[in-house]
């Protein structure tokens, strides 16, 4: 009986611990803010995305367990050489939950050290032509973001598909600013 009361004053201390390594809120932006980065220039995490793009990603973290209405957007700017108009592959995209891998142990998808939580979204490119992509958001304990963007694509053979349906691959790594990240 006497080593009842320190057992339940330590689990009671260790759920606590847990609750607040739970707490998702810093990564939550301000009006203001956003986090802002670039894709990996790196061959090897960048396929269908062009070298110079940037991405703007706007966040309620305290959402991301509800499922229900996007908890942020995404915006990207791909800088030219000036003989074309700059592309935006997205602009203000939302963060689309995908209700049924709140019940599959996909939700709990964890890679590599220093990932806080993974969470993947659906997100539609601005191009109504262009087909969905796979968004993989990581929260990290450095208090960055990444976002992993992906869609397999088609193939018909030898033959490629066309642009809007090509493989897209990018990993982006974001840190939070003041303002809107130039674009």
């Amino acid at each position: 009986m006497s080593h009842a009361w320190p057992v339940h004053v330590f689990a009671c201390a260790s759920a606590l611990a847990c609750a607040a390594c739970q707490d998702l809120s810093r990564f939550t932006t301000r009006d203001g803010e956003a986090y802002c980065g670039s894709v990996t220039l790196a061959r090897e995490f960048r396929e269908g995305i062009g070298a110079h793009v940037d991405m703007r990603v706007t966040l309620d973290a305290t959402t991301l367990d509800i499922g229900v209405d996007p908890p942020g957007h995404i915006t990207t700017f791909e800088v030219t050489d000036g003989s074309t108009q700059p592309k935006r592959l997205f602009d203000e995209a939302a963060l689309r939950p995908i209700a049924p891998l709140a019940n599959d142990v996909l939700s709990e998808l964890q890679f590599g050290a220093g990932r806080v939580r993974n969470v993947l979204f659906a997100v539609s490119p601005t191009d109504t032509a262009e087909e969905s992509m796979l968004a993989v958001l990581s929260l990290r304990s450095d208090e960055t973001i990444e976002v992993r963007l992906v869609r397999p694509g088609r193939t018909t053979g030898t033959t490629s598909a066309p642009e809007t349906q090509q493989p897209v691959y990018g990993l982006f790594t974001l840190s939070k600013q003041q303002g809107l990240c130039g674009f």
